[in-house]
């Protein structure tokens, strides 16, 4: 076989690229393993639901502040810090105190303990325990804070929430309140006022109503919560474990699509690497047909007998010139070299061509149509090539197996290749099965000496390693297969995997086109 060109394997080992219905379409085929992956979720939600974890009740106290002054005038740094100071340890510590914190399990584990002490490092904690349980919240341009406390008792919270901010308005009014008369003095004195106006302004500040009622301080006393705070956390769980796990579940199907590494699509074997796919022949029950050859002769209307038709129209008007001799082999054993090769010669036969089917395969001895003649003795001279052929079904057929000599040194000797010279005067056509080629070296000797290869390829089973491996062998000697035959596709199969699109074959639109 004269060859310009050797292949190049690059993609060969990687998977098709997914596009967007690739992945719509395996979430499709998945959708019961995500569906379990969510029921998954659901029972994880159920079992962490009769841990019952302990109800958190938040209660809120709001502390504000009245004033002549708007919020805007105040630094922002002023508001932060009085925010800061409701919550500082000093004023923590008496909050402790006051409740009596320290004898409480929930904030000192310690406590009630033998041989317990109540020294500062003890209290240190304590009042640690207690500022994470309290947040407060300065509402914008506002002198008003929330105050929030958390505890496992409804009432505890209430007593914390509203402690702290009797607390704060104990200690900080006459603070607050010197902090307004110092921005009023500000405010008169940048506005080019005399000493004397204003010393009337804070005498008439001091005299008003507003400054009065500045001691009364808002301050609205937390109510006892009623319902946990973390009531709705359960559902939340549960919904978020169900979607977790439907998710996870989609991933894994996914990765477990990207981590496949076989071929279901012909676009996709052409893609990786560059060469055209000859033909895609379905699957047939062979326990009820026999052979392929056999379910295309009684069924010539088939997808199958279309798919065979379709490999012979590719070979000789899609190959110029049009080959003679054309090998049939696959990358590993059980792909459908042979069966291939038996179709393809009796659709040949069955036009009128004069067909030779050659054998090469030792390992097909319980083929009904081997006839037992050795290659040797043709070999030798000993019997006429027309003597050692089996004629069946329009075609002749030679085993050339069964020698003593190996295979792969038989097939290089000048005997040999004078055979196939001989065998192209005789016959219109020679097609020839092959041994797998990541076996024996049988057909890339083979594959040397013959017109065009086809490299058959099994649907959903051929290892793309493999077949690159298998092409790097054919490169080693120069050859290029004229193309792929994707062997034993399954029709549901490719339904089922939101193929039937990619061909009439395998498509519902294709069913009034074939016979089955």
């Amino acid at each position: 076989m004269s060859v310009s060109a050797v292949p190049s394997s690059r993609g060969t080992d990687m998977p098709e690229d997914l596009d967007l219905m690739d992945v719509v379409r395996t979430l499709w085929r998945g959708k019961l393993w995500i569906a379990l992956g969510g029921v998954l979720g659901l029972v994880c939600a159920l079992l962490l639901s009769t841990m019952r974890p302990a109800p958190i009740y938040t209660a809120t106290a709001t502390v504000g502040f009245q004033s002549p002054v708007s919020a805007q005038v105040v630094y922002q740094a002023t508001l932060l810090s009085m925010e800061m100071s409701m919550k500082s340890p000093p004023l923590l510590d008496k909050l402790v105190t006051k409740l009596d914190l320290m004898s409480d399990p929930e904030f000192n584990p310690a406590a009630g303990r033998e041989g317990a002490e109540d020294n500062s490092e003890t209290r240190s904690r304590v009042i640690a325990r207690l500022s994470d349980r309290i947040s407060v919240l300065n509402l914008r341009q506002t002198y008003v804070f929330n105050i929030r406390a958390t505890s496992e008792d409804a009432v505890k919270a209430t007593q914390i929430a509203s402690g702290l901010a009797e607390l704060y308005v104990e200690e900080n009014g006459a603070r607050f309140e010197a902090l307004i008369a110092k921005l009023i003095w500000t405010n008169s004195v940048s506005d080019n006022s005399t000493p004397a106006q204003v010393t009337d302004t804070l005498r008439r500040w001091a005299e008003s109503d507003t400054a009065r009622q500045l001691g009364d301080q808002i301050y609205i006393e937390a109510l006892v919560p009623l319902v946990p705070s973390n009531a709705g956390s359960a559902n939340s769980r549960t919904i978020g474990l169900i979607i977790l796990g439907s998710v996870l579940a989609a991933v894994l199907v996914i990765l477990q699509e990207l981590r496949r590494n076989t071929y279901r699509l012909g676009k996709g074997l052409a893609r990786t690497t560059g060469l055209p796919v000859l033909a895609q022949i379905p699957e047939v029950n062979f326990s009820k047909n026999g052979s392929l050859s056999a379910y295309a002769r009684k069924k010539p209307k088939s997808a199958a007998a279309a798919a065979i038709r379709s490999l012979r129209i590719s070979l000789l008007q899609g190959t110029s010139p049009s080959p003679q001799v054309i090998l049939c082999v696959g990358s590993v054993p059980h792909e459908g070299a042979l069966e291939t090769a038996k179709a393809l010669s009796d659709n040949l036969a069955g036009l009128g061509h004069k067909v030779l089917l050659m054998n090469t395969d030792a390992s097909k001895t319980d083929d009904p149509m081997r006839a037992g003649e050795k290659l040797e003795a043709v070999l030798a001279g000993d019997m006429p090539l027309a003597d050692a052929v089996t004629t069946g079904s329009g075609l002749d057929v030679l085993w050339a197996v069964g020698t003593q000599l190996p295979l792969a040194d038989l097939y290089g000797t000048p005997a040999f290749a004078a055979l196939l010279n001989q065998a192209k005067q005789a016959y219109d056509y020679i097609i020839v099965a092959g041994a797998p080629l990541l076996v024996v070296p049988d057909a890339r000797l083979l594959a040397g000496l013959v017109d065009a290869v086809v490299h058959v390829v099994r649907w959903d089973k051929t290892d793309r390693s493999q077949l690159a491996e298998a092409l790097r062998g054919l490169a080693t000697v120069g050859v290029v297969p004229a193309g792929f035959v994707l062997s034993y596709i399954d029709p549901p199969g490719m339904r089922h995997y939101g193929y039937g699109w990619s061909h009439g074959a395998f498509g519902r639109f294709g069913q009034n086109y074939y016979e089955e």
